[in-house]
């Protein structure tokens, strides 16, 4: 079901003695099951670099591939299910790590996206179910809706005006010393101005100051700003240059 970049693997399996699904990680050649404890079947649906492993698990036989979604962490187990939800299921993980996945409500299936520690729900305009089940590291979400009539797939791709004006918000609430703030913040507002502008000509200038930012950030990491604020910001600086292909 999913790989990363140093070809660890992730999957489910049955071995015939019950029709419940088994996870699995595939590292090194080295073959080691994934089960979420107390459950009755887990699926492991996605991994990332850092070797963070999303999937699901059923808490009661045959409860089908929508039971609880769940994030394996550095050894641990951590539920991921929105608030109002009575079944999930985490289906991908990006570098960053944001996951997305599906649930349901009662009444009908939604994507969601977890992202800093707050959950955002997916859903296709005019669909009566959406499942979301892939994101990359530019923030590119894939999926599944249906309308009524059929199944079809989806690419959701984030707004970079969006995701530069969350960065901004970002910058804020650190409450970093007034020069380093404003010389980051500068960049950042003239960034969104540039993208504002009509023009190819002005993308361009949006991707060389958010080079700019980036550069800028790597010199105050573990200085004006900690290590984990410079990664934070780098990560999303990154995703705004991926939405906007620059260069």
């Amino acid at each position: 079901m999913g790989i990363n970049n140093a070809d660890d693997i992730v999957g489910a399996y049955r071995d015939g003695t019950t029709a419940e699904e088994h996870g699995f990680l595939v590292r090194g050649g080295s073959f080691s099951p994934i089960a979420f404890p107390g459950s009755a079947s887990t699926l492991a649906n996605g991994i990332n670099n850092a070797g963070q492993i999303v999937g699901c698990y059923s808490d009661g036989p045959s409860a089908g591939f929508m039971g609880h979604g769940f994030l394996l962490s550095d050894g641990t187990f951590t539920s991921v299910e929105p608030v109002g939800s009575i079944a999930s299921c985490a289906g991908g993980i990006n570098n960053a790590g944001h996951i997305v996945g599906t649930y349901f409500d009662g009444i009908t299936g939604h994507g969601f996206l977890l992202s800093g520690g707050s959950f955002a729900v997916i859903d296709f305009p005019g669909a009566l179910w959406t499942s979301a089940w892939g994101v990359n590291d530019a923030g590119q979400i894939t999926g599944a809706y249906d309308d009524g009539t059929a199944l079809h797939a989806f690419l959701a791709t984030p707004d970079p005006a969006s995701l530069l004006s969350d960065l901004i918000a970002l910058v804020e609430t650190f409450n970093l010393r007034r020069g380093i703030e404003n010389s980051l913040d500068a960049k950042l507002q003239n960034a969104e101005a540039a993208l504002t502008a009509a023009g190819e000509g002005s993308l361009g200038v949006a991707c060389n100051l958010l080079d700019a930012f980036i550069n800028e950030v790597e010199a105050q990491s573990g200085h004006a700003l900690t290590v984990d604020q410079a990664n934070q910001l780098i990560t999303m600086a990154n995703q705004v240059k991926a939405a906007l292909n620059c260069p």
